[in-house]
């Protein structure tokens, strides 16, 4: 029932709009369903528009916002009908889960809540899925991503602020405040400017191989694998009613976990055939 409830409910919330503590004035501009209208518009032969373009989107797509005064009318706290099983996790490791971030970039988009790294992970996520390489980038204060636009080279994509750089992480690093002269291009405040050349100026910044199963592996695996057990579970708690009708289907189990024990995966596989043929 939750699960089929969670299927036509909205996981982002309609007070979203509303939120005014929030870093960013006007910070979300475009519903879910007009987010995927406008990037259906986008070319993605054209790299370095498609990326920039994309960076600007999912800017104005997701709110940045990560306070627990609202985590559960914003859904950050995740609801039982979304997943059970993360929900069931808030309490068992409330630092990872009771204010979780999505390693999906579907559902994240959805939700339509975050910081800077969910800003990133959903910009990986499209990026991959037009075939164009993204690694996510863990400054000291702040995530983005580097993107190839052209073999061989990389732009920085800063989706939180939906700034991209047209430097390399090394170049971005070298050359701080030329870099940070972008975000000034863009309108944003000398305190953003100089917060963003500190950003660059680190030299152990952190480059990860890909997006979120990469970033978080342990977190994109369990949600990957609970997004699964949310219908495996119930539907296997079901199983033992329907048997219940029919005594000679435990008889057929029983047969069943004699093979598994006596005969090898093959043979087990050829007699289980047969006997659901019959």
């Amino acid at each position: 029932m939750l699960n089929i409830i969670g299927m036509f409910d909205t996981i982002r919330s309609n007070s979203l709009s509303k939120e005014t503590a929030t870093y960013f004035v006007d910070d979300l501009r475009l519903s879910e369903s007009e987010f995927y209208a406008q990037l259906e518009q986008l070319d993605p032969s054209n790299r370095p528009e498609y990326v920039t373009k994309l960076s600007k989107l999912v800017s104005e797509s997701v709110l940045h916002y990560w306070q627990p005064e609202h985590s559960a009318e914003y859904n950050i706290r995740l609801p039982w009908s979304e997943n059970f099983i993360l929900r069931a996790l808030s309490y068992v490791d409330p630092k990872f889960f009771a204010m979780y971030e999505f390693q999906d970039h579907h559902r994240a988009l959805a939700r339509g809540v975050g910081l800077c790294s969910q800003h990133a992970i959903i910009t990986a996520g499209f990026l991959a899925e037009k075939g164009i390489p993204a690694k996510l980038i863990e400054l000291q204060g702040h995530v983005i991503l580097t993107a190839e636009v052209d073999e061989g080279q990389w732009w920085l994509v800063d989706p939180d602020y939906g700034v991209v750089v047209p430097f390399s992480l090394a170049d971005a690093e070298e050359h701080a405040k030329d870099a940070a002269a972008v975000y000034e291009a863009a309108g944003f405040s000398d305190y953003d400017v100089d917060k963003v050349e500190d950003f660059f100026k680190t030299k152990d910044n952190v480059v990860y191989d890909g997006g979120a199963e990469t970033y978080q592996p342990k977190l994109w695996f369990i949600e990957m694998v609970s997004y699964w057990l949310k219908w495996l579970i119930p539907t296997l708690l079901m199983l033992p009613v329907l048997f219940a009708r029919d005594r000679r289907l435990f008889g057929w189990l029983a047969q069943l976990y004699v093979f598994a024990r006596r005969l090898h995966a093959p043979t087990l596989i050829k007699q289980v055939t047969s006997r659901i043929r019959d």
